[in-house]
């Protein structure tokens, strides 16, 4: 949940998008110290500068919280999904 906020408060719904409900998927890695690599659009919202956006807020949000000691691996993989829905 940290991270959803830390991401949340980074991301901005760019200028000329709003107005209709639009949902991306960005993937991103976190490595053990908490830095972020490999951040792509994993499922595009047909809206590039949309997807830019949301590929932006994983970047600035970085660095994310170290990996606990106890996981195994170098990283974790996550698929991140944002939603916009204009408010009525």
């Amino acid at each position: 949940s940290r991270m959803r906020q830390k991401i949340a408060t980074t991301w901005e719904v760019p200028p000329g998008t709003e107005g209709f409900e639009r949902s991306a998927v960005v993937y991103f890695r976190i490595h053990r110290n908490g830095s972020v690599s490999n951040v792509s659009v994993e499922k595009s919202s047909t809206l590039p500068l949309f997807d830019r956006s949301c590929q932006r807020a994983v970047i600035e949000a970085a660095p994310m919280a170290p990996l606990p000691r106890e996981y195994g691996d170098e990283y974790i993989g996550v698929h991140f999904s944002f939603l916009y829905q204009p408010s009525q």
